[in-house]
């Protein structure tokens, strides 16, 4: 099934990047609310873009809304426990 090999694809941490990332956070916000430094959320990204083969944020939307529909970070992380 297409969402359980995408969902496995990405750690826990990429895949809270990931939902950040496409509900329009910056990477300065991410950082904060994760805390982390934003550098950290710049090579999440940059991993999670070579992980799922994609080239832009658009590429890991794609990712994300194939996982749930919708989902946002406070919905992922209540799922998750």
């Amino acid at each position: 099934m297409l969402r359980k090999n995408v969902a496995n694809r990405l750690t826990p941490r990429q895949m809270q990047v990931a939902i950040l990332l496409v509900d329009g956070i910056s990477n300065k916000q991410i950082a904060h609310r994760l805390k982390m430094a934003e550098n950290t959320v710049e090579t999440h990204r940059s991993r999670l873009m070579q992980r799922l083969g994609v080239k832009n944020l658009a590429g890991i939307t794609r990712y994300v809304v194939a996982i749930e529909d919708p989902i946002s970070f406070d919905d992922w992380r209540l799922k998750r426990g």
